[in-house]
């Protein structure tokens, strides 16, 4: 993860988890909007350095989320740990550590550009390396969807995936994302320039189930 990280866009690699027929997470029995069929939403807490200091040596994973960061030591990551445990967020900016319900963190999930007036919001998430492909982000985003357009009334969604993630791509549409653009060379990576898949879902398209 990089200070630059809370304008990244959603390019993840996981599958869907569990859904209600309305495409909404199964709580399985849970009273809390937070909790999903194998997964919890709770904030960053102090102690989960060591999870994001191993995140941040997932070279692939950063590519796809927004670039490779110079290194960086464990006292830098263990403050800004500390600073995001410790944060007032505000404007409906939030980052959330992503949990398996046996308390092991699998990955991290924030909101950016939230725009209350025109009820339109992004997503940036990263799941941990051995944690890819059961179905951790599709569950996650879900969760935050679910609260975004149903408990603070925004309308819609937008995600900027960038072409080189095929994952990332497959995942979007099958939580029912649809593309509405492609800007052409955004993204340098690999000695070469790629394109950014824009996506959009509406709140409307989300509670039918996409």
């Amino acid at each position: 993860m990089t200070e630059n990280e809370a304008s990244q866009p959603t390019n993840i690699a996981d599958g869907v988890g569990p859904t209600t027929p309305g495409g909404s997470p199964d709580p399985g029995g849970s009273s809390s909007v937070w909790e999903g069929g194998t997964i919890r939403l709770r904030a960053v807490a102090v102690d989960d350095w060591p999870a994001f200091e191993a995140w941040e040596r997932d070279d692939e994973s950063n590519r796809r989320s927004y670039m490779i960061p110079f290194p960086r030591s464990a006292e830098a990551t263990r403050k800004w740990v500390e600073d995001a445990a410790t944060r007032e967020y505000g404007g409906d900016l939030f980052r959330w550590v992503i949990e398996r319900h046996d308390g092991v963190p699998v990955g991290t999930i924030n909101t950016h550009t939230c725009d209350a007036r025109n009820g339109t919001f992004s997503v940036g998430l990263a799941i941990g390396q051995g944690h890819r492909g059961h179905g951790y982000a599709g569950q996650a985003i879900r969760l935050v969807l679910r609260f975004y357009f149903e408990e603070l009334r925004y309308q819609k969604v937008n995600a900027h995936v960038y072409g080189f993630n095929d994952a990332s791509r497959r995942l979007h549409e099958r939580l029912g994302f649809q593309l509405e653009g492609r800007i052409r060379r955004m993204i340098y990576s690999m000695g070469t320039y790629h394109d950014t898949l824009v996506f959009g879902l509406t709140a409307e398209e989300f509670a039918s189930g996409g």
